[in-house]
């Protein structure tokens, strides 16, 4: 199956990995988020999800669309994970990318993961098993980035490893993590005192998430190799100041 690989995920399979000591998670997360994606200064689109609890799961539904260039996909998606975990049970995802319609599920039972990809009416049959804790990586959708903030800020190892999976390209690749500095944002509501996180793919230059203790959520992510950013909408407004600034000032969504 050939698919086009993401921003994000092709800027985390360049550079050198980088490893960890995380402490745990405080406080409550919201019931639902929005993030809003820049690369180089430039408005690219949104990531929005919600949070729901069912017994022993975290449910996200959630929405994703980018427009950069000639690339350009609108997600929908559901996934769940366990909560004490975090290990994935179900992705379920339908919607564009490019030209094409697509869709995919993905199922874990015990160690085995299953998943069925869809270009039009081409399906792509996967099956594989878990080596380890795994994490959901999927370009633009934002909950797969808290989810994996929630698992790195609760590990208590002093060198924390571990795999994520790219759902659509059904692709696990070794990760890890560290916790690089406590360190306060500017926002249009005030500072925010955060954790800074590194988390790196393998072969790849870290990219970083500030977690907000008291929302258990990143408020702010920098993926410093492309110049990319995503920044919480509730925190930071409709129109973010950019740390990279090749685009015109002032964006409209």
């Amino acid at each position: 199956m050939t698919r086009t690989i993401g921003i994000l995920t092709a800027a985390a399979l360049i550079g050198s990995i980088l490893v960890t000591a995380v402490d745990s998670l405080a406080g409550k997360h919201p019931e639902s988020a929005t993030y809003l994606y820049y690369i180089k200064g430039k408005y690219i689109g949104k990531s929005s999800f919600t949070i729901s609890e069912d017994k022993e799961i975290f449910i996200f539904e959630s929405r994703s669309d980018i427009s950069l260039d000639d690339y350009k996909h609108s997600y929908t998606a559901r996934t769940e994970v366990e909560k004490e975990t975090l290990k994935p049970r179900f992705f379920k995802y339908e919607g564009t990318e490019v030209k094409d319609e697509v869709s995919g599920t993905l199922w874990v039972e015990g160690d085995s993961v299953s998943a069925d990809n869809a270009i039009g009416e081409d399906h792509f049959p996967s099956g594989s098993r878990l080596n380890g804790p795994t994490y959901l990586f999927q370009d633009y959708f934002a909950e797969h980035q808290v989810i994996i903030l929630w698992a790195v800020s609760r590990a208590e190892e002093l060198i924390y490893r571990f795999n994520v999976l790219l759902p659509t390209d059904f692709l696990t690749m070794p990760a890890a993590s560290t916790i690089d500095s406590e360190i306060e944002l500017a926002t249009p509501n005030g500072d925010i005192v955060c954790k800074k996180y590194g988390v790196a793919i393998q072969n790849s230059s870290a990219y970083f998430m500030y977690l907000d203790p008291k929302q258990d959520i990143p408020v702010y992510m920098d993926f410093e190799g492309l110049q990319a950013e995503a920044f919480l909408q509730s925190a930071f407004g409709e129109n973010p100041q950019t740390k990279y600034t090749d685009a015109e000032p002032g964006h409209s969504h």
